[in-house]
């Protein structure tokens, strides 16, 4: 924190800011990152795609090899089945209306009965039939039956019908019949599939037969049921006509008694206009018309209490009641009830007698005969020629859909797992930092064979004593120069110089998010390759914790004796003695690491580190300083500030992008940004589509994901150091583990 108090105001607030949540990749860029990284993930793992469309699709040629072949034989039935109806009555017999969908429906489902299935599984034509049952299949290759010893089964023979049960048989036909509605018609379509033509043929006939006969039966029955109910209706209609026919009889005496009272009426209204109501003639006929009433109350309270129509007066009774105290009122409603009664018993008898006049007619009787069930067999099954099931083209298309979508699944579940960068358009649309090169992949077996084959075309590589004690990946010696893996360096180093004025920005400072990532061998080929270009150059090893410069040059001993970088840092040793002039390239010094310090972060004073670069700043033209990974420890952080050029290693396929994202936090909370990313074991493939570009086609390209991470994650201070392990034994540990997990 004191180190941060030092920076210019303008780069502590951009710390400020980074602490308050800047991140990489930027945080308006992400979505779009995440979408872009998704897709163009699948489309760069194509191969997995095309790999199981084409296993599929060879999976579906085997299953259509392998499948029993179907026939399929279809015949139609024609229904007319309308509801009858004679005189307003419905004939019964449980007919189904099929001029509705659900009508033609229920017959369809009715072809299904367990009863009727029976019944054409017991038929003979049925029971004769050959190979009935489906085959059953060996799913195994017959080379790997062969080769285990095991038996072939025979596909193409099947039990006969004969030999098994009536249930058996009717299963068979249940499981493969299917019934449909031919679409805007009254035909049922039903068809049987079988492995052989013959019995589908056979037995999609006998279903017809079957359900025909059985239709014809239930018509018969229903015309009895018919002729039942209607002679049933007409008894009772009979019967009603009669019991009509005696009410009416019960009333004659008191019709005969009405007349003799109306003429009584007639007769003392004509005398009442002539005489006074004591002239004898008038009491004489005031006397017939009291006896004619008394006559006709009692006659027609005679025919009231009869049982043939009492049920009908009972209501009648209480509303004459009402009128007993009115003789003449009581007279008038009794007279009335009566002619009401006559009348309704006269409209009910001829509304009964039209009803058995029709029901008994010759012409309506007919009409239970032509308007009969009509289920008959429109067009009979066929034996079919060719298999219908399974469809080649069908099973194919289904087989390389479901190889295409798991490879698909796999490809997207790939993707959501990838955690590292593959190509340099990834890498720099994901961070918005430039890449300044990428390294490619520097197979030791590689470097062997081009010295090898030098030596054996005659050319000169002779190397001197030191370059013999190099490591092989240092690359410019005299049989690898012309290399592209030496151009690559080369490419780096023009990069770095189109940074800035060389003059004002000699100083390249070459870091890594964690170790392995072959930092080391990146910041020496640098340096070897600015020196290659007539340029002094400086390389100083400032990863006090784990050097490594003087493995690479093949010093193991010496430079850890004498004195270097820890010797001048802890002022125990002038800058002269700390460096080495002669390390087998012209134009290159060497600053090592010096003797094992027990604190290497005390001795990193940025004060004292911006003393030895001000005094080598003046005397060489170029500085390459190798220093120790961001996340590992905080020695980087406190050096980064004084370099002129922060270049940041990350490992291609390798390196979890989090890492990355988060050695950018913690570079930018510290006021510095790179100045640029170099891609290390860069591998070129045709499997990312538009996304592996070579350097010298480099695009700008935006896809990936952000992750986040904490210095946890990759070690801590006294793990980070050790002097057994160099950066191969880290690589090979680090992707042992990946693989593990």
């Amino acid at each position: 924190m004191n180190q941060r108090k030092q920076l210019p105001d303008q780069l502590d607030e951009r710390a400020d800011d980074a602490e308050y949540g800047y991140g990489y990749p930027p945080q308006s860029n992400r979505g779009n990152v995440e979408h872009n990284r998704l897709l163009v993930g699948i489309l760069s793992r194509w191969y997995w795609i095309k790999l199981f469309a084409i296993v599929g699709l060879l999976a579906g040629f085997y299953y259509f090899d392998k499948a029993p072949k179907f026939y399929t034989a279809e015949a139609q039935i024609l229904v007319t089945l309308p509801e009858r109806t004679i005189a307003g009555m419905s004939t019964g017999g449980g007919v189904i209306e099929t001029g509705t969908v659900e009508g033609l429906n229920t017959i369809v489902n009715r072809i299904f009965r367990p009863a009727l299935l029976e019944r054409i599984a017991a038929r003979n034509d049925v029971i004769a039939l050959k190979e009935f049952s489906i085959p059953k299949v060996d799913w195994r290759p017959s080379w790997w039956t062969k080769w285990t010893g095991g038996k072939i089964e025979e596909t193409g023979v099947s039990d006969d019908a004969n030999s098994l049960t009536p249930e058996q048989r009717a299963n068979i036909i249940g499981t493969y019949m299917s019934a449909d509605v031919v679409k805007n018609t009254r035909l049922l379509q039903i068809s049987f599939k079988h492995t052989n033509a013959k019995c589908a043929a056979t037995i999609a006939n006998a279903i017809v037969a079957e359900y025909v006969a059985e239709a014809e039966e239930n018509d018969q029955e229903n015309k009895q049921n018919a002729k039942s109910n209607l002679d049933e209706q007409t008894l009772a209609n009979q019967k009603a006509l009669q019991e009509a026919h005696g009410a009416l009889a019960n009333y004659a005496q008191a019709m005969i008694i009405q007349k003799d009272l109306e003429k009584a009426e007639i007769d003392y209204t004509t005398l009442s206009h002539r005489y006074k109501a004591k002239y004898p003639d008038m009491i004489e006929a005031r006397a017939n018309l009291e006896v004619a009433q008394r006559r006709f109350i009692s006659e027609l309270k005679n025919a009231m209490a009869n049982p043939l129509d009492s049920g009908y007066w009972k209501d009648e009774a209480t509303k004459l009641e009402t009128h007993k105290n009115e003789p003449e009122e009581y007279l008038n409603a009794v007279r009335q009830a009566l002619m009401s009664r006559i009348s309704g018993l006269d409209a009910e008898t001829k509304t009964l007698q039209d009803l058995i006049r029709t029901t008994l007619s010759t012409s309506r009787m007919q009409e239970v005969n032509v308007q009969s069930t009509q289920i008959r067999m429109n067009q009979p099954a066929t034996t079919p020629q060719l298999p219908t099931e399974p469809a080649k083209s069908k099973v194919l298309a289904i087989s390389a859909g479901i190889g295409f979508a798991l490879g698909l699944l796999l490809a997207f579940i790939f993707t959501k797992l990838d955690n590292t960068f593959h190509t340099v358009a990834e890498l720099e649309s994901e961070t918005e930092v430039q890449v300044l090169a990428a390294i490619p992949a520097i197979p030791l077996n590689h470097i062997t064979a081009v010295m090898a084959y030098a030596k054996k075309k005659g050319k000169t590589v002779q190397e001197n004593e030191h370059q013999q004690k190099w490591e092989p990946r240092l690359l410019f010696r005299p049989a690898l120069k012309k290399t592209n893996y030496c151009e690559s360096f080369r490419i780096l180093r023009a990069s770095v110089t189109l940074l800035g004025d060389e003059n004002s920005r000699k100083i390249t400072l070459i870091t890594s998010s964690l170790p392995g990532e072959g930092k080391s061998t990146v910041s020496t080929n640098l340096a070897l390759a600015s020196a290659a270009q007539g340029r002094k150059t400086l390389l100083i090893d400032f990863d006090l914790r784990k050097p490594r410069l003087h493995q690479v040059f093949g010093m193991s001993e010496k430079p850890m004796d004498a004195p270097g970088a820890s010797d001048w840092c802890a002022g125990t040793s002038p800058l002269e003695d700390c460096i080495t002039t002669d390390v087998g390239a012209e134009n290159l010094h060497v600053i090592f690491s010096g003797k094992r310090a027990p604190n290497p972060g005390e001795l990193l004073d940025p004060e004292r580190i911006r003393e030895l670069l001000a005094e080598v700043r003046d005397k060489y033209d170029s500085i390459v300083i190798d220093s120790a990974p961001l996340l590992a420890v905080p020695d980087t952080r406190l050096i980064a500030p004084v370099a002129d050029n922060l270049c940041l290693v990350v490992r291609s396929n390798w390196v979890p992008k989090g890492a990355v994202y988060r050695s950018l936090d913690l570079l930018e909370s510290y006021g510095t940004r790179p100045s640029g990313l170099i891609m290390n074991g860069h591998a070129e493939t045709r499997k990312r589509i538009n996304q592996n570009y070579s350097y010298g086609s480099y695009r700008i390209s935006r896809f990936g994901k952000a992750y986040q991470y904490g210095y946890g994650s990759y070690g801590s201070y006294g793990s980070y150091g050790s002097e057994d392990d160099d950066e191969d034994e880290v690589l090979q540990k680090k992707s042992k583990s990946r693989k593990r997990s």
